[in-house]
């Protein structure tokens, strides 16, 4: 009797001990297993993409600050860090990651200019894939300025962020969007980044820069500003359509250049829907300015208001006085003709940071 009593006492023992170690691997292998986050927590607040299949409007997204800042790159430099740049103030004693040499000695890169003749056009479209926001066509003075006879490329903010030490919205919130088939808001993705979210090499730094924000371009156009002591700006809503229609020499063309968009425009067809090109590839317009329809959207200087033109002011327009977006033009690699036309409008929030938007620069003088 004994004997089974202890043989009992010991089965019950061993039981113990093995659901015991049942509950710690079970607790490991929960563990283990991937959490879900509630999108709704989300707090990137990042927009909506850009783009012909999303909503032509960008959401508002929250402004974390606003910002400054451009310069060289030497194009043997394959060594890229993805960390975040951190903002410096002084560079005195800084080296430059791909020259080498003190910061301080650094030339900036000074975009390619345009000088454009002021005059006067019909601003507006009543194309019959024209938006409403468009078709009230209404007349429209610009005095002369100059433009970007290029969208501003990858090694040109390159050379900003680099003397100015400026770190751009989409590096601060961590993430931007892309584009793979469809979009996605992606983590790690800034400036350095093609479409698709790869890392650029430098053989395509002069592709159009994306993955910046409106207030990454002003920043870019404020610290060329300090640079050149010439004031540089984006270009206005009005002045940024009078150049796009070959200022005084408008020949009514669809597209800025041309009638033909493949002449012209890299667009959802002629792209292959794969992503930016090099700058200056196609045509330019009658003013010698390249990419104004497609290649990628450019941010404006406006605030958006899509009943400005049933009250818009004649002489030199320069939007309402405050909104929640800012006025994009131009079209992109990844929409149809219809939204690379010359007189589509389209807007986004100032934070916005995505695969299809750049921006090209402008001054009065």
């Amino acid at each position: 009797m004994k004997n089974i009593t202890k043989a009992f006492l010991a089965a019950i023992v061993l039981l113990w001990a093995c659901g015991g170690e049942v509950a710690k691997k079970e607790t490991v292998n929960t563990d283990s297993i991937p959490q879900v986050t509630d999108k709704n927590n989300d707090t990137s607040k990042q927009a909506t993409p850009l783009n012909g299949e999303a909503k032509d409007t960008i959401a508002n997204t929250k402004n974390d600050d606003k910002t400054e800042s451009q310069t060289p790159v030497n194009q043997a430099d394959n060594t890229l860090k993805t960390d975040s740049l951190q903002t410096k103030t002084n560079t005195d004693n800084q080296v430059s990651e791909a020259t080498g040499k003190s910061k301080k000695d650094l030339v900036p890169v000074i975009p390619e200019l345009i000088k454009v003749a002021g005059g006067t056009f019909k601003m507006g479209s009543k194309d019959t894939e024209a938006r409403e926001d468009e078709t009230n066509i209404h007349e429209v003075k610009v005095g002369d300025f100059y433009i970007g006879k290029f969208e501003v490329t990858v090694a040109q903010f390159k050379s900003f962020v680099e003397i100015a030490g400026y770190q751009t919205e989409a590096e601060r919130i961590g993430k931007s969007y892309i584009y793979t088939g469809s979009w996605k808001n992606m983590k790690g993705i800034n400036w350095r980044h093609d479409a698709r979210g790869n890392l650029r090499p430098t053989s395509e730094y002069d592709h159009p820069v994306i993955h910046v924000s409106w207030n990454d371009a002003l920043a870019y156009c404020k610290w060329l500003s300090e640079q050149t002591k010439k004031s540089f700006r984006l270009l206005s809503e009005a002045e940024w359509e009078f150049a796009a229609r070959g200022g005084t020499q408008n020949k009514n063309t669809k597209y800025s250049g041309s009638n033909n968009i493949d002449e012209i425009a890299w667009y959802i067809t002629s792209s292959a829907d794969k992503g930016t090109f090099p700058v200056g590839t196609k045509k330019p317009n009658q003013l010698g300015i390249h990419d104004l329809s497609g290649n990628v959207y450019e941010w404006c200087g406006d605030w958006y208001d899509s009943e400005y033109y049933l009250n818009s002011p004649t002489d030199n327009p320069k939007g309402v006085p405050s909104g929640i977006s800012r006025v994009v033009r131009g079209g992109s690699w990844h929409d149809a003709a219809e939204k690379n036309r010359l007189a589509s409008r389209f807007n986004g929030s100032p934070a916005y940071c995505g695969y299809n938007i750049g921006f090209r620069v402008a001054r009065s003088q």
